[in-house]
């Protein structure tokens, strides 16, 4: 009995130290990974709040684990959940980020600072989705086009210099006051 607890008590250290040892030798890399999934697993809890805190924690860390997940959060029935994920999404640097984001538009929920803010961060991967935008009848989505191409900068000068030779004048005249 009594070596049979010795042997436990020395694998638990062992254990232990090679935790330790792995996030040692892999940095925070090791410890990331678990919180992302942590944080991934905590996006399905009942709790809202919950649910708020993960999408906020993942925009904190962000990582292509958490795009798909991030993704799915944006259906959440809290206007929350979803308001933090579109800032996590727009931290992400992923291309698969620009088109759940970019069906948000029409959204009223959504706050327009965020979503234009989280496209703008996307940088060059959401210009030719924001230019298709542009044509948009609806007053919110253009705006809000135009506003996200002008925090992306310099990737989007071109195609809207591009647009500046559009048929149709309103896009002329968008293109101009992006």
């Amino acid at each position: 009995m009594f070596g049979s607890y010795r042997l436990g008590m020395w694998r638990d250290i062992v254990g232990g130290c090679l935790l330790w040892g792995l996030l040692i030798w892999g940095g925070m890399a090791g410890w990331h990974f678990i919180q992302v999934g942590r944080q991934i697993t905590l996006l399905k809890h009942a709790d809202p709040g919950v649910r708020r805190f993960a999408a906020e924690e993942l925009g904190k860390h962000p990582s292509s684990r958490s795009v798909q997940p991030l993704i799915d959060a944006l259906t959440d029935p809290d206007m929350d959940v979803r308001g933090n994920a579109v800032i996590a999404l727009g931290k992400s640097d992923d291309a698969r980020a620009v088109q759940p984001l970019m069906a948000l538009m029409n959204d009223r929920e959504i706050s327009e600072k965020e979503l234009t803010a989280a496209l703008g961060r996307l940088g060059a991967l959401a210009v030719q989705p924001l230019l298709t935008a542009l044509r948009n009848p609806d007053y919110t989505t253009n705006y809000e086009a135009k506003e996200a191409l002008h925090k992306i900068g310099s990737s989007a000068v071109e195609p809207l210099i591009a647009l500046l030779g559009d048929p149709d004048v309103k896009i002329q005249q968008d293109a101009m006051d992006t």
